[in-house]
């Protein structure tokens, strides 16, 4: 926690993470009476008070605050709507009725299932909840996910194949990363937060995209996708850093005027045609050319342009 000038008084901030979306944000004690979902990702969330002895001083946490049923059934063990539990010895599972999210790592190092159907029901998957299932080969997702928490799926090793909802508005950290036999992954382009590293490490991803909501693609998004052909980027992008991509054929940019190459000096700039960028061959070309130094394009409000980092989300 830290403190923060308010007007004309000082007072206390505190960090926390959105439990189902992993969204890091900033809020003060007053927000915690007052805020009842994520901004982001709309999720039910709740502030949990704890005596912070090493700063002597009381702090938040942000927890989850889904309500529901509460039952135990063909192995699973769900309290107030969320699965917590499973004990189950299925190699297919289903999600059961009455379940409206999975609570964080139900399911991780589980080296049974190899089959996975997420039911409407459910909106939202926490963090690790499939972390290393490294057996999982079908994965369905149902229409009316709104949130999948950090490296939810990271691990799944012998996943080839997923179809993301258009329901979902927001995703943690490493969301798929590791997913060796995955061959395409396709967001929705219109969803409102997707953290780093969706993607990295799935050498065998042939098609990606960036949704609008991301500006900075860092080094960490495309990490070892030695076979991707075929990546989308949203309107929302103003800076590539870094993509390890030797494959890449084509790019599509929503967004195509002012790219500059990056080369941390001012004057070494070299401003990239519009209509370069515009053909995703071409744009595939210069992308894998500037690796590493990284190609931007100027906004309205910053000088240097491109570099923004949003990862910041304040409750005023």
């Amino acid at each position: 926690m830290i403190t923060a000038r308010r007007g004309d008084k000082e007072e206390i901030s505190f960090m926390g993470y959105c439990p189902f979306c992993g969204r890091p944000m900033t809020f003060f004690e007053e927000h915690t009476r007052r805020i009842k979902h994520c901004p982001v990702c709309d999720s039910p969330i709740a502030f949990e008070e704890f005596v912070d002895f090493e700063k002597e001083r009381m702090g938040y946490n942000i927890v989850p605050n889904v309500s529901g049923e509460s039952f135990e059934i063909d192995g699973y063990s769900v309290k107030n709507g969320t699965i917590v539990g499973y004990a189950g010895d299925a190699t297919s599972i289903v999600t059961p009725p009455g379940a409206i999210a999975i609570g964080k790592g139900v399911f991780q190092n589980n080296q049974r299932i190899k089959s996975v159907i997420i039911s409407p029901e459910i909106k939202h998957i926490g963090a690790e909840a499939f972390h290393n299932c490294e057996n999982i080969r079908e994965l369905t997702l149902s229409e009316g996910i709104v949130t999948i928490g950090n490296m939810a799926f990271r691990g799944c090793r012998r996943l080839e194949q997923v179809s993301i909802p258009s329901s979902l508005r927001a995703a943690g950290y490493a969301l798929f990363h590791s997913c060796d036999n995955l061959t395409e992954l396709l967001m929705p382009m219109d969803m409102k937060y997707l953290a780093g590293s969706p993607y990295g490490f799935c050498k065998k991803l042939k098609i990606a995209n960036v949704p609008h909501c991301v500006t900075d693609i860092t080094s960490s998004w495309f990490q070892y996708n030695d076979s991707l052909l075929k990546l989308y980027l949203g309107r929302g992008v103003t800076r590539i850093q870094y993509t390890n991509c030797p494959s890449l054929q084509e790019a599509y940019l929503s967004n195509t005027e002012g790219w500059f190459t990056d080369t941390w000096r001012e004057v070494d700039r070299k401003r990239i045609p519009d209509e370069k960028m515009a053909n995703p061959k071409t744009a595939a070309v210069i992308i894998k050319k500037y690796n590493g130094l990284g190609i931007l394009i100027p906004d309205k409000t910053t000088k240097n342009g491109g570099w923004i980092h949003n990862y910041w989300l304040n409750l005023e």
